[in-house]
């Protein structure tokens, strides 16, 4: 009883802390300890070891904006980029994209006025990830605590890659104004873009790809299965799961402009959730979970805005900020022919998942908190799926000493806000002894 009221404390006081991650822009890959990846079962107190994989891979061209508009995966947040905003109000220390600019208002006739063309950059992209999570968990011989209770430790092993199919400049290239030619020498192609990003800000605009290891994290869950005796009803259990996440993958690095950090971008964060499944007669399963995450603020160099109309691509200016994460909600609903036979189980789980705002803290008088946090990568994002996925257990059919799990999923999304959306099928594999 004890220990069940510090677990509920514990819980409640997670509930009052905020938290997750935007980073070039979220995605809707699955965390290693979401509840469509649960391998769990009934206690096996024989098998108390289980050692896994999972395996996720998707593509996509198209997110969703802020509006909810889908969009190419490098217009979440602005359909062009643009450098006159790039290179006005640059903070003192950034003298080169200061004299930049004052060499454009030197210009005779409409010197450096941004009419929505000049100076603007349309591109597209495509991204690709591979996410591997290994995972082991020890059920744990507690007698003294009711059903089963183990400790798992899930490491996330990661590839993604970030394209720039197309580069097109969408001002005139010369010949009308003196500073149509000057802005469209600047950024004229991908090359000129490159070779200015680097003098003028440090920025990387090349293609990138990352392939490296996520945050290590440390999960405690429980569950609790109570027989019924009512007519049509078999069983109903209850679950709790209660998580710390370490920042063991590497930080987005701020001056490639299309990386994706592949962790909490160096934050420790708290995961903990709540689920219940109800059993029927003739084998149907209906569940529902509801999942949570704290990552604690973080500090580090950020790229942030200067002036209201910068875009994401083209941030010049670098500072030490203080990251505040918003509070990301995940709610799970499930149906499933749980173990109709041999085993096998098929289900379909309608997911959402909602992120509030998140703030920048800038550390330095440079930066005005209000236009920093203007940008719409700051913003809220959600997303809404559906996971159709196939399990066999061969606990349920098989009388031995090693027992595996399969499984295999296809998650379809079907809308979203601010977030990168991606079709994704992947599959899971575990051993228990």
């Amino acid at each position: 009883m004890r220990v069940t009221n510090k677990l509920f404390k514990t819980l409640a006081l997670l509930l009052a802390s905020s938290a997750q991650l935007t980073a070039f822009a979220p995605t809707n890959f699955f965390k290693p300890y979401d509840a469509n990846l649960d391998l769990l079962g009934e206690c096996k107190k024989n098998q108390p070891f289980k050692i896994g994989a999972n395996i996720e891979y998707g593509f996509d061209h198209a997110g969703k904006d802020w509006n909810g508009n889908s969009k190419n995966v490098l217009k979440l947040y602005e359909p062009t980029q643009q450098f006159i905003s790039a290179v006005r109000n640059a903070p003192a220390t950034n003298t080169a994209a200061a004299n930049q600019y004052a060499a454009l208002v030197a210009l005779p006739l409409l010197a450096a006025i941004d009419d929505g063309a000049r100076g603007h950059v349309d591109i597209n992209g495509r991204f690709e990830m591979v996410d591997i999570s290994v995972h082991g968990r020890y059920e744990m011989p507690f007698k003294a605590i009711p059903g089963c209770l183990g400790l798992s430790l899930m490491l996330p092993i990661r590839d993604a890659r970030m394209y720039n199919n197309s580069y097109t400049y969408k001002g005139e290239r010369g010949g009308i104004f003196p500073v149509d030619a000057a802005v469209y020498n600047q950024v004229k192609d991908r090359a000129a873009m490159q070779e200015n990003m680097k003098r003028l800000g440090n920025l990387d605009w090349t293609d990138w790809a990352k392939t490296d290891v996520g945050d290590l994290v440390i999960m405690l869950d429980w569950a609790n299965r109570y027989k019924q005796e009512k007519d049509g009803l078999e069983a109903v259990e209850i679950k709790a799961k209660l998580g710390l996440s370490c920042p063991t993958a590497a930080e987005r690095d701020e001056d490639k402009v299309f990386a994706v950090a592949l962790g909490n971008d160096g934050a420790w964060a708290m995961p903990f959730g709540v689920g219940l499944n109800i059993d029927f007669k003739y084998h149907i399963r209906l569940g529902a979970d509801a999942q949570f995450e704290v990552i604690f603020d973080h500090t580090k160099n950020y790229r942030m805005k200067t002036d209201l109309n910068q875009t994401r691509f083209m941030l010049l200016n670098k500072g030490n900020a203080s990251m505040d994460y918003g509070f990301t909600w995940k709610f799970n609903l499930l149906a499933e022919a749980h173990r109709f036979a041999y085993g096998l189980s098929v289900s379909a789980a309608y997911e959402y998942l909602k992120h509030d705002d998140d703030r920048l803290s800038p550390q330095s008088n440079a930066f005005d908190a209000s236009v920093v946090n203007s940008a719409n990568w700051l913003k809220e994002y959600n997303t809404h799926n559906l996971i159709f996925k196939l399990n066999w257990d061969g606990r349920a059919c098989l009388k031995q000493r090693f027992a595996p799990q399969l499984s295999v999923f296809y998650k379809l999304p079907i809308d979203g806000k601010n977030v990168l959306l991606q079709d994704t099928i992947g599959g899971q594999l575990a051993i228990n002894f």
